[in-house]
């Protein structure tokens, strides 16, 4: 289904007692909250005690992303020709607090966050969760985040071959595509074991969403996309003018500016990253300052691409064409059903 996922999904039957448990839980959209001194320090204790819990989940996670018919396109993605490396990460300039995981695209890295891997860890086994059974747990219950990224990282790679850069992603469509497979992708993990989201084993910042992504898809296509417009709040490449998106672009292009200027003592830096591109995928690591001039470049290409009619509908074309791969999943699913 144009990369979404082979096949139609046979979802296991849901008690519906579980559903509404998870549709209680206060959505992480609502505002996550940053990880206080003792959290980091909790998690960093937690680390130094089971050194080899990085590992133990890597596993767990390869041979979970593996056994799903909704990850499918993600573990070819991920384990594929050229396995992507897969770091964890301490949030700061690399990756966001509030983010659980992120593809890097310039270094070619897959992040997640180690501090809220550690926390979710640690408080499973405060639940009183087995340690030799806590990766697995863990794995199942962050699948649908980290399938979520990584729909990003595919429709990102996509968007490069098609138009030389990632300008979607700063559409509502792309993160309609990623939303999609997180719903989709808790549904079945969910389905598959639901005694890791029972009550007492509920993770607020992974497990929130699940409940309201779960009902969104189950009611169609048209709810899913209303449900993540009040989410993410920007929107669709098909419901604005090549001119307001040349506007949102050079909002998008003073800050840049302003911020970088700190950085570099008011100087610009000259147009161009293919050095800062070098850098990354030598060193493996992209300072704020090198984000910069990489987003100032991707507005250089979006500009282009917003100012050539042809150019700007085939890429709406190309989200059109994604949604409606997805919305025909959905009535696969149905009929199966």
């Amino acid at each position: 289904m144009d990369g979404i996922g082979p096949g139609v999904l046979q979802y296991p039957e849901m008690s519906s007692v579980l559903l509404a448990v998870l549709l209680l839980c206060p959505p992480a959209w609502a505002g996550r909250q940053p990880t206080t001194p003792e959290q980091r320090e909790a998690a960093a204790e937690f680390v130094r005690r089971d050194p080899d819990f990085g590992r133990r989940f890597s596993r767990a996670w390869e041979k979970t992303i593996n056994e799903l018919e909704s990850t499918r396109a993600h573990a070819a993605f991920l384990f594929g020709k050229e396995k992507i490396p897969v770091v964890y990460v301490d949030p700061g300039l690399t990756l966001e607090e509030s983010m659980i995981a992120m593809f890097e695209g310039p270094t070619g890295r897959f992040l997640v966050n180690r501090t809220d891997l550690a926390l979710s860890a640690l408080r499973l086994s405060q639940t009183g969760v087995p340690s030799k059974e806590v990766p697995e747990v863990l794995a199942w219950k962050m699948l649908p985040a980290l399938a979520h990224e990584l729909r990003h990282a595919i429709v990102r790679e996509e968007l490069l071959k098609a138009f030389g850069s990632p300008c979607g992603e700063v559409f509502l469509d792309d993160e309609l595509l990623a939303y999609a497979d997180t719903a989709r992708v808790a549904r079945e993990a969910v389905g598959l074991h639901p005694e890791y989201w029972e009550e007492s084993l509920l993770l607020p910042d992974l497990d929130a969403n699940s409940g309201i992504l779960i009902d969104a898809w189950e009611r169609g296509p048209k709810i899913m996309l209303e449900t993540v417009r009040q989410t993410v709040g920007t929107s669709r490449a098909s419901e604005l003018s090549p001119a307001e998106c040349l506007k949102a672009g050079e909002d998008w292009r003073k800050e840049s500016e302003i911020e970088l200027r700190s950085l570099t003592g008011g100087k610009l830096p000259p147009k161009g990253v293919s050095d800062v591109l070098r850098k990354a995928r030598k060193t493996g690591e992209l300072p704020r300052e090198d984000k910069l001039r990489l987003e100032l470049d991707l507005v250089d290409h979006c500009e282009r691409l917003f100012r050539d009619p042809r150019r700007f509908e085939k890429l709406r074309g190309f989200y059109r064409s994604k949604w409606a791969a997805v919305e025909e999943l959905w009535r696969a699913e149905q009929r199966s059903q």
